[in-house]
C-alpha cells in the first residue's frame, strides 16, 4: 500500500511539471513522427503548421554523441525537434508503456521488478515479536524492519560499510583462534575454547553498546569471554614466568580451589552461551543464494534483450536499472557471511543472563579467591563466605530492576550480592548495516587481549585486556573502518555511474530524467555515509539517526519512482527525451546499432561488464586449495614466507610481528601455490628441492654468478632457418591433432623473446645471434631414411641430429635434444661475451629412447640452454585435455579451483606431475597467437632461471614453471642478480 500511494504522489508531481496529457491511445512519438514526416514533406497541414513555419520547431544544431563524418555528410536527414516543438507537435504525450504495448511492462515487471523483490526478500529482517511492555512506538519490530530498509535501500554504501566491518572484525576474531605462537596463543588444546570466546564477542559486538566502555559491562565482558585462559589479578607472562611465584605463597588451598572452580564455572557458561547462539543463528543460506540466481538470470536476459535492439530507450533503461541495483546482491552475500539471529530479543536475554552469572563469579572469586599481592584482604561477612556465587534468577532481576527505577542510591548490599543488570547496556541489534554508528567492540578486544603481535607474545590480564579495550574505544576509528567505508562507496557509486553513463549516452544524448534521477539517487544515498563520517557520528543520538533517515528516505522515494518509471514509461515525455540537450529525435533501434551514425554499444558494454562483476565474478583464491591438506602440503606460517624473501632467512621481531598482516595485505599479489590434484607439489609435498629461499640461491655453489668486468650479454638463438632440400622438415613443427585454422597461426617470434628477457632480467643485455640452418645430413638418402639424420649447420661445421617419429602421435618427427646440445657446446665458445646462451625451437624433442617428449634442458656449467614450444601449440590442447579459460592467473578462479579439487584423474601420480608441469605455459582463451608466444617465453625464462639456479619456490604461488610472473622469493632473486 506504501508503494502505491508513492506511486501516485510522484505521477503527480511529475504531470504537474508537463503540460496537459491527452488520452493516451497508441504510440503517441510514432505517430507524431509521421506528422513531422508529412508536414516537411509539404503533404500535410497540421494546426496551421506547414513545411516553412515548422522551421521554428525544429533542431538543426550539433548532435551529440553522432558520427563526426555521418554529421558532416547526412546531418540534414536526422530529424529533429526542439523540446518545444514535441509539445506543440506532437501534443505534450507521455508514452506509458501499457497503452501502446503491455508486454513491455510485464516483461519488465518479470525480468526485473520480481527479481528486486525476491532479493529484498532474502534480506536479513528481524522476527517480527510482540512490542516490549512499555516501550515507545518507535522500538517495535515493524519500525525496526523499516528502519533497516531505509538504511539497506536508501543508503547502501553505509550498510554496506557497517557489514563489511562487521564481517573483518570476524575474520580477525578467527585469525586469533588459530594456534601460533607459544603459550596460550600457539595452545591447540585451547582451540575450542578460544573460538567459543571469539565467537561470542563477535555476536555481542553486532548489538548496539553506546556504554560498552564502562567499568560495569566491559570488566565482567572481558572476565566471561577470558577468565578460562588466565588468572584473575594477573596476565599469562606474570602467572608463568620462572621468576614470578604465583599463585602467592600466602593462599591458601582453600582460595586456591576457589579459584580453579572459578576457572571452570566461566568455561563452561562460555561454552554453553556460544552453543546457545550457534542455534539461534539464522539459516535459509540456500534460498537466498537462490534468489541472488535469479537476479543474476534477469540481469543475463537484460543483457541480451539490451543487445539485440541496442538503442531502445526501453531495454536500455531496463539494463540500466539491473545495473543501479547491482549493490544489491552484494549486500545479501554479505549478508550470510554477517548472519543475524533468529531472535535478537531472545539473545539479548540470554547475553545478559551470562553476563550476570560471570559478574557474579567474578565478585565470588575476587573476594574469596587468590588474591594479587597488592590487594588487601576483605573482611569475611558475617556468617562466613558464601559456598556459591550469586547465581541470576527471575526474582533477582526484577527486584533490583525495582531498586534501580525508584531512582536513588541502591540499598547497601553485600559485595558478593549482584549489583548491576546488563539489559540495558546490550541495545538493539545492529549487525548488517541496520543502524548507523561504529561497532567496533569485537576488534577492540582482539588487539587488546596480547602484548605484541610476533611469536612470543602474551595474553595480558584481564585488567589490562579492560583498559587497553577502553581505550581504543575512546579512540579514533581504525583504519580498517575507514578503508570498508570507501570500498562500500565505490561499489554503490560505481554501479549509479555505469547506470548514468548508459542512460545518458542512449540517444537522445545528455542530461535527462533518467539520468538526473540515477545522480539525484547517488548523491542521496552519499549524505547519510558522509554524517557517519562525522565524529558526533562515531555514536549517534536519536536525532542525530533522525537527520540521516532524512536522506534515506528520500533516497528510497527517488528509488522507487526510478522503478515505478521503468516498467510504466511515466519518462516517455517531451522533456525527459529532450532533456538539458533541448531536443529529440525519432530514430529506430537500427539507426542506433549502425556505428557510422551512433556508438552506443561501446557505452552499453562497458556498463554491462561492469554490472555484471558482482553475478559473474568469482572470488579468487589466495591460499592453498582443499586438495592441499589431502596431499599432506602445510604451507609455512607468514613469518617464515617472509624469511624466505631475505638473504639472511632471518627476520626482526618488529617484522614477525607485522608478518601477518602484510601477508594479508599482499595474498592477491602474492598468492600461496594451490596445490591441485594434478601439481608437483601435491604429488611430493614434502619434496626438499621444492622449497628453496633467497638464503638457499644465494649459498648455492651451482649458481652462476655474474662477472663484474664483463657485460654480461645472454644470446638468444633463433629457430635454425631451412635450407631448399629441407622444406619437408618444417612440416614437422605442425601438430597433427591442429584443428582446421590452426595450422597457419604464427609461431613465437625471436624478438618477442628478446623482448621478455629483456624486461624479465632488466637490465642484462639481451640480444639475437646470428641464425643456424637445417641442412641435410646424407645428400644421397632417399625415403624414410632421409629423415632419420639431418644436419644442423653452424658456421662451415654441421652437426648430425637424430629425429625419430612421435611416440603419442602429436608431431609427425621429433629430434634429439641432446644432440642438439652438442652443436651449441660447439658454438659456444666463438661467443663473446656471453653469460648464457639460449636457443629456441618450434620442433618437437626427445632426450632418450624411452621419452615420449621433453620441453627443454639447461647445463648450467656450459651456461647453454635448450627450449622449444612444440608442447605450447594450440593444437595440442584439445588433444592434452587443456582448458584455456583458466590459465594463470585466473586458475585462482574460487570456483575453478573447488572444481578441479572434486574431480580425481585416474592417472598415476608421478604421470600427472609430470603432465602438469609440462602444461602449464598453455594459451588462455583470445588470440591463440598471443597463447603460443606466452608459452614459449615462459619455457626459454624457465631454462635460463635454471642457468641462474633458481629452485622451485614452494611458499608463494610461484613454482618455476610459472616464469611469466615473480613471487617475493623469485622477485629478490632476480634483484640480486642484475
Amino acid at each position: 500500500m506504501i508503494i502505491h500511494k508513492s506511486r501516485i504522489i510522484f505521477a503527480t508531481l511529475l504531470c504537474t511539471q508537463l503540460s496537459a496529457a491527452q488520452d493516451y491511445v497508441g504510440p503517441n512519438f510514432e505517430r507524431c513522427q509521421i506528422r513531422v514526416n508529412n508536414i516537411l514533406k509539404g503533404e500535410e497541414e497540421w494546426n496551421g503548421i506547414n513545411n516553412e513555419t515548422i522551421e521554428q520547431y525544429m533542431y538543426r544544431g550539433a548532435v551529440r554523441g553522432m558520427n563526426p563524418e555521418y554529421a558532416r555528410t547526412s546531418r540534414d536527414k536526422f530529424i529533429t525537434i526542439t523540446t518545444e516543438g514535441c509539445r506543440v507537435l506532437c501534443e505534450s504525450p507521455v508514452d506509458f508503456y501499457w497503452h501502446s504495448d503491455i508486454t513491455t511492462t510485464l516483461s519488465i515487471i518479470s525480468n526485473w521488478i520480481l527479481p528486486i523483490m525476491a532479493l529484498l526478500s532474502a534480506l536479513p529482517y528481524d522476527s517480527l515479536h510482540r512490542r516490549t511492555a512499555g516501550a515507545p512506538w518507535w522500538q517495535t519490530r515493524i519500525m525496526g524492519t523499516l528502519r533497516a530498509l531505509l538504511n539497506w535501500l536508501g543508503s547502501p554504501e553505509t550498510a554496506l560499510t557497517n557489514t563489511l566491518f562487521n564481517i573483518h572484525q570476524m575474520h580477525k576474531c578467527l585469525a586469533e583462534t588459530k594456534s601460533s605462537g607459544q603459550g596460550i596463543s600457539g595452545n591447540g588444546t585451547l582451540r575450542s575454547l578460544k573460538m567459543d570466546a571469539y565467537y561470542v564477542l563477535s555476536c555481542i559486538g553486532q548489538f548496539n553498546l553506546p556504554e560498552a566502555s564502562k567499568n560495569e559491562f566491559l570488566e565482567p565482558l572481558i572476565y566471561a569471554l577470558f577468565r578460562g585462559f588466565v588468572p584473575l589479578d594477573v596476565g599469562e607472562a606474570a602467572a608463568y614466568a620462572q621468576s614470578t611465584t604465583y599463585p602467592p605463597p600466602t593462599t591458601t588451598a582453600d582460595q586456591r580451589e576457589r579459584s580453579e572452580q572459578a576457572r571452570i564455572w566461566t568455561s563452561e557458561l562460555l561454552q554453553e552461551m556460544a552453543f546457545q547462539l550457534r542455534m539461534l543463528r539464522r539459516r535459509g543460506v540456500y534460498p537466498s543464494l537462490v534468489n541472488v540466481f535469479l537476479f543474476s538470470v534477469a540481469y543475463a536476459m537484460a543483457v541480451v534483450l539490451a543487445f539485440s535492439d541496442v538503442g531502445e530507450r526501453t531495454t536500455a533503461h531496463a539494463l540500466a536499472l539491473g545495473i543501479l541495483v547491482s549493490w544489491l546482491p552484494l549486500l545479501v552475500l554479505f549478508s550470510i557471511l554477517d548472519r543475524n539471529p533468529m531472535s535478537a530479543d531472545r539473545c539479548r536475554k540470554l547475553l545478559s543472563r551470562w553476563l550476570w552469572n560471570a559478574d557474579a563469579i567474578r565478585r565470588w572469586e575476587r573476594h574469596s579467591g587468590i588474591r594479587a599481592s597488592q590487594t588487601a584482604p576483605l573482611a569475611i561477612p558475617p556468617g562466613g563466605l558464601p559456598t556459591l556465587p550469586d547465581w541470576w534468577t527471575w526474582n533477582k532481576e526484577e527486584n533490583l530492576r525495582a531498586l534501580q527505577q525508584q531512582g536513588g542510591p541502591l540499598p547497601l548490599l553485600s559485595p558478593f550480592d549482584q549489583s548491576v543488570r546488563f539489559d540495558p547496556f546490550i541495545g538493539e541489534f545492529a549487525g548488517q548495516g541496520r543502524q548507523m554508528g561504529y561497532h567496533g567492540l569485537a576488534l577492540a578486544v582482539v588487539h587488546s587481549v596480547y602484548d605484541s603481535h610476533g611469536n612470543d607474545r602474551r595474553m595480558r590480564s584481564i585488567q589490562d585486556i579492560v583498559v587497553h579495550t577502553r581505550q581504543k574505544l575512546h579512540g579514533r576509528r581504525p583504519w580498517a573502518w575507514w578503508r570498508m567505508a570507501l570500498i562500500s562507496l565505490t561499489m554503490v557509486w560505481l554501479f549509479a555511474g555505469m547506470a548514468f553513463m548508459i542512460s545518458y549516452n542512449t540517444p537522445t544524448v545528455g542530461f535527462a530524467c533518467r539520468s538526473g534521477s540515477y545522480t539525484v539517487y547517488g548523491l542521496l544515498t552519499f549524505g547519510s555515509w558522509f554524517l557517519q563520517l562525522l565524529p558526533c557520528y562515531k555514536h549517534p543520538k536519536n536525532w542525530m539517526r533522525a537527520v540521516a533517515h532524512v536522506f534515506n528516505a528520500l533516497a528510497l522515494l527517488t528509488l522507487i519512482l526510478i522503478i515505478f518509471a521503468s516498467f510504466s514509461g511515466i519518462f516517455n515525455n517531451c522533456l525527459c527525451k529532450g532533456g538539458l540537450a533541448g531536443y529529440l529525435d525519432f530514430e529506430n533501434a537500427q539507426f542506433y546499432r549502425n556505428k557510422d551514425h551512433f556508438n552506443v554499444e561501446a557505452w552499453w558494454m562497458a556498463g554491462a561488464i561492469v554490472g555484471a562483476l558482482p553475478m559473474a565474478a568469482s572470488l579468487a583464491r589466495a591460499d592453498v586449495s582443499p586438495n592441499a591438506a589431502e596431499a599432506g602440503f602445510t604451507r609455512p606460517p607468514a613469518a617464515k614466507r617472509r624469511a624466505a624473501a631475505s638473504l639472511s632467512s632471518r627476520i626482526s621481531p618488529t617484522e614477525r610481528e607485522t608478518s601477518e598482516e602484510e601477508a594479508q595485505k599482499l595474498a592477491g599479489t602474492f598468492p600461496g601455490p594451490l596445490v591441485l590434484p594434478d601439481d608437483l607439489l601435491s604429488a611430493y609435498p614434502k619434496d626438499p628441492e621444492s622449497g628453496q629461499t633467497l638464503h638457499m640461491w644465494n649459498k648455492s655453489k651451482h649458481r652462476n654468478r655474474l662477472d663484474n668486468n664483463a657485460p654480461n650479454t645472454i644470446h638468444v638463438a633463433a629457430p635454425p632457418t631451412y635450407s631448399p632440400k629441407m622444406k619437408h622438415v618444417k612440416k614437422w613443427t605442425t601438430p597433427l591433432t591442429a584443428a582446421e585454422g590452426e595450422e597457419d597461426i604464427t609461431p613465437p617470434k625471436p624478438k618477442d623473446l628478446v623482448d621478455y628477457l629483456a624486461a624479465y632480467y632488466h637490465p642484462l643485455p639481451v640480444t639475437q645471434t646470428p641464425n643456424l640452418r637445417w641442412v641435410p645430413w646424407d645428400e644421397e638418402a632417399q625415403g624414410s631414411s632421409k629423415n632419420e639424420y639431418i644436419g644442423l649447420q653452424h658456421g662451415q661445421a654441421v652437426t648430425r641430429i637424430r629425429s625419430r617419429q612421435c611416440p603419442d602421435g602429436a608431431y609427425e618427427r621429433q629430434l634429439n635434444l641432446s644432440d642438439i646440445l652438442d652443436a651449441l657446446l660447439e658454438i659456444v665458445d666463438t661467443i663473446h661475451p656471453r653469460y648464457a646462451l639460449v636457443m629456441m625451437l618450434h620442433h618437437d624433442l626427445y632426450e632418450d629412447e624411452e621419452d615420449d617428449f621433453c620441453c627443454g634442458r639447461a647445463y648450467g656449467g656450459s651456461r647453454v640452454a635448450v627450449v622449444t614450444s612444440s608442447r605450447y601449440h594450440p593444437g595440442l590442447d584439445f588433444h592434452a585435455g587443456i582448458e584455456r579459460a583458466h590459465m594463470w592467473p585466473a586458475s585462482h578462479c574460487g570456483s575453478f579451483v573447488r572444481r578441479v579439487c572434486g574431480i580425481r584423474v585416474g592417472e598415476s601420480r608421478k604421470r600427472k606431475a609430470i603432465s602438469g608441469s609440462t602444461t602449464e605455459g598453455v594459451p588462455g582463451e583470445g588470440d591463440k597467437g598471443d597463447g603460443w608466444d606466452c608459452g614459449g617465453c615462459e619455457a626459454a625464462a624457465v631454462s635460463l632461471s635454471g642457468l641462474l639456479g633458481e629452485g622451485n619456490i614452494s611458499v608463494f604461488g610461484s613454482v618455476r614453471v610459472r616464469k611469466d610472473w615473480q613471487g617475493p622469493v623469485d622477485f629478490a632473486e632476480v634483484r640480486e642478480v642484475v
